[in-house]
């Protein structure tokens, strides 16, 4: 199956994030509940969301590997961190960007769009530029729809 992969500038972006580590059976769980805390948080502090919610993936998230993963909430306006939750600027860029929808998004199936990805940059005579984001505009379910977006220089 081919996958379509999509060139995009991306801006940097203020977000809340919490970085964990997570077992795939629980990821979406931790995804949910993270995010509903920043949620409350970005609310509470009268902060604006300015995108759909993100998972940044530092390492592998499988079987046999717990990431880190970075749940990330961007933001727009002044708010103050806590212990759970930082604050901080990401950067921009160049990205390779793959959109999947419905059972697509289901792992392992998922990960053919990492590839994707990563495959196009190579072969485009690029470098992956950091790590892969996986940008989550629709809960799970049967209408999900993700975009993996992997930079690269």
């Amino acid at each position: 199956m081919s996958l379509e992969v999509k060139m995009k500038t991306i801006s940097p972006k203020q977000v809340l994030s919490v970085t964990r580590h997570v077992e795939v059976g629980g990821l979406d769980r931790a995804i949910e509940e993270n995010l509903n805390d920043m949620y409350k948080m970005a609310k509470d502090q009268n902060a604006e969301t300015s995108g759909p919610p993100f998972g940044i993936f530092h390492g592998a998230i499988n079987e046999n590997e717990d990431g880190p993963i970075e749940i990330c909430l961007p933001v727009r306006g002044h708010v103050t961190g806590t212990e759970k939750i930082t604050i901080k600027q990401l950067f921009g860029g160049n990205a390779a960007c793959v959109t999947m929808v419905g059972e697509q998004c289901e792992f392992p199936f998922i990960l053919k769009a990492y590839d994707a990805a990563a495959a196009w940059i190579k072969e485009n005579g690029h470098h992956t530029s950091g790590p892969p984001r996986e940008i989550w505009h629709s809960g799970p379910g049967p209408d999900a729809k993700m975009e993996i977006v992997w930079f690269y220089r």
